[in-house]
């Protein structure tokens, strides 16, 4: 580069959370927190905004139904009881149960149904309705269910029963009704997951993937295999999206439409199952923003205290751009519907949240530049925000290696001056930076100025 002067900075654009890649990529940002990915780099997160009191117990389970008469009703299940949200406290709706594991839910028309180890099917009609038993003998101890092409499908083991279409009360088989029960029989393992694609449904083994398409008497579903090769681990880890089903598998982040699945493109594979805890990868509990195109993944990592969530993985599908970030939570309410497209958390004190409030602090912390046979000097470092985007309030900490893979020293305090620069000196091979901001803040590149020095 020769001698240093000042203003001979080149911008590098912001690329991707990618921490898979070598740390010297330019433009790749090696950890973030309450980053979204955007179309032109990074911008601040909402901030979440209690939506309610703590739910009498543990969560879980939960889910924001959708009414005929466009109301919608935060339902929430612990070990014995599913609760709704009523003008701002929690109201006992069902009959008492003991639940063993995940009580998940879904809904035919005004009809939400609870399934879940451990109890008998469960229905409540209406915004006002409490849960009581379902009628028609359905399945016990069905692990998830799912509404689709008229009926509802539930999941025992590795057997599937759906309802007689149009009537979730009749679950005698029949060749009439329709109402009928089968076995995936082809792969080992229960069914952990389904979900729905238009009118047909997706089955998930840990190993194996199906798509079911109805078929109509005797058979009634026709059951294809898509995947021999990766399943899922749990209902929570698969995202139902406006054209497809997106979902953590054994081996990585993928997506289906109905045809075998395609991994999504990513650099963070390796290092998520490097760091997620594969005793508690089954209660990843994943959601989808559909204002910022985002899917988020909330993980167990090795580091959590006590099994409870403090990592998430995200993905904009817009602009296939990853991020990555650090919130304590249990579970996330895994559907949006109209009206409510914020998405709603607990938190581990089994409070709800809405990420309703102004955007928050925001950290990203970037890949080092640098060259491996001579040191250099930085100078200093600028931010380049999106107009009208600019933080209340920023802050940068430089960080510095003689080593790459080597822990990092921490550099000289910076001073913000009145030309957005941040000014210091920091002598070494490798450099990086990690930028704080405050407010509604849109990064879109970094800014370096160096000069180089001498072998060493």
């Amino acid at each position: 580069m020769g001698d240093y002067s000042q203003g001979s900075g080149q911008a590098i654009p912001l690329q991707d959370y990618a921490p898979d890649l070598p740390s010297d990529t330019p433009g790749i940002l090696l950890d973030c927190n309450n980053a979204v990915p955007t179309t032109k780099g990074y911008k601040a997160r909402n901030s979440p905004v209690q939506y309610g009191p703590a739910l009498p117990g543990n969560i879980v389970g939960a889910y924001l139904a959708y009414y005929n008469d466009q109301s919608i009703s935060l339902l929430a299940a612990t070990n014995t009881n599913v609760w709704r949200l009523v003008s701002g406290s929690w109201t006992n709706v069902s009959v008492a149960f003991n639940a063993t594991g995940r009580v998940r839910f879904t809904q035919f028309n005004d009809d939400v149904i609870a399934v879940g180890a451990g109890i008998n099917p469960l229905v409540a009609t209406g915004s006002g309705g409490s849960f009581a038993v379902l009628a028609g003998s359905p399945p016990a101890n069905a692990v998830t269910a799912i509404s689709v092409a008229g009926t509802v499908v539930m999941y025992q083991g590795a057997n599937w029963y759906n309802s007689a279409f149009g009537n979730d009360i009749s679950w005698t088989p029949d060749v009439q009704t329709l109402a009928a029960t089968g076995t995936l029989y082809d792969y080992p393992g229960p069914i952990v997951a389904a979900a729905p694609i238009f009118r047909a449904q997706v089955v998930f083994k840990k190993n194996a993937i199906w798509l079911g398409t109805f078929t109509g008497a005797p058979f009634v579903w026709n059951f294809q295999l898509i995947s021999a090769e990766t399943g899922t681990w749990g209902q929570e880890c698969i995202v139902v999206l406006p054209d497809s089903i997106a979902f953590l598998g054994i081996d990585d982040f993928y997506v289906t439409t109905g045809y075998t699945p395609t991994r999504i493109p990513n650099n963070v594979r390796r290092y998520f199952f490097d760091n997620v805890d594969l005793n508690y990868i089954h209660l990843t509990s994943a959601w989808y923003d559909d204002v910022n195109a985002t899917i988020y993944w909330h993980y167990i990592s090795k580091d959590a205290v006590s099994g409870v969530h403090d990592r998430y993985v995200s993905f904009n599908l817009r602009v296939g751009k990853w991020a990555t970030g650090y919130m304590t939570m249990i579970f996330a309410v895994p559907n949006t519907q109209p009206g409510m497209m914020s998405g709603i958390y607990f938190d581990q004190n089994n409070v709800p949240w809405t990420w309703t409030g102004t955007p928050t602090t925001m950290m990203l912390k970037t890949g080092y530049m640098g060259m491996p046979s001579r040191l250099s000097q930085l100078m200093r470092v600028r931010a380049t925000y999106t107009a009208g985007q600019y933080p209340t309030n920023e802050s940068l900490v430089p960080y510095h290696t003689y080593v790459l893979g080597q822990p990092d020293a921490t550099g000289p305090q910076s001073v913000l001056g009145a030309d957005d620069w941040f000014n210091f000196r920091q002598y070494d091979r490798y450099h990086r930076v990690q930028l704080n901001t405050v407010g509604a803040a849109e990064v879109q590149a970094f800014s370096y100025e160096y000069r180089q020095g001498g072998t060493r």
